[in-house]
């Protein structure tokens, strides 16, 4: 018997790949990408901040107009509901703005730990605020229109997505001279 079978993209992924292609200068497609709660949530989210996202479900596409690495000027407020992917991969990106970026998500998304990327991001120059002064959402990040590069170290232990997050931002970091330049490394072994 013959049996051709098509499985799903990965959210992790998908959510990665749509924020890498919100970064860049020009019109990216996506194919085979997951659709689901969280990658909607994505797609969505940077909308909001000004690209352009077009999806198509039928063909698991998402066609994105990048901002070529600076969305839209804040202020602006974004909710993550349930989607952890999207709470740790936009704080990066709202340092890449200027103005105020409010975010927040869920009653059990307030729950889930934020703080070593709200560590890592103060490192690295950003203004991030707890609006409710504990340590997750909802979060303020001040965009001043980049991150300066340098050092950073994070925790990966509770979660892989605080690095991935800085990553997937760090190759628009500045320096005085403007020149992109950015280490991040983990204090400790990555779970995921």
């Amino acid at each position: 018997m013959d049996a051709v079978i098509r499985p799903p993209g990965s959210k992790s992924i998908t959510n990665s790949a749509l924020l890498v292609a919100a970064l860049a200068r020009g019109e990216s497609t996506l194919t085979d990408a997951l659709y689901s709660d969280d990658t909607l949530v994505m797609a969505e989210a940077l909308s909001s901040l000004g690209m352009r996202v077009e999806t198509d479900a039928e063909e698991r596409t998402f066609t994105v107009t990048g901002c070529d690495g600076r969305p839209a000027p804040g202020p602006a407020v974004v909710s993550v509901g349930h989607a952890g992917t999207v709470a740790r991969f936009l704080p990066p990106l709202f340092a890449l703005g200027s103005g105020s970026y409010d975010l927040d998500g869920s009653p059990r998304m307030r729950e889930r730990p934020i703080a070593p990327l709200v560590r890592a991001l103060h490192t690295l120059g950003v203004t991030v605020t707890h609006l409710e002064g504990r340590d997750g959402l909802p979060v303020r990040v001040e965009g001043r229109s980049g991150l300066v590069g340098r050092l950073a170290n994070i925790d990966g232990s509770r979660s892989s997505q605080f690095l991935s997050g800085l990553l997937l931002s760090a190759p628009t970091s500045r320096t005085a001279s403007r020149s992109p330049s950015a280490v991040i490394s983990s204090r400790a072994p990555i779970s995921t």
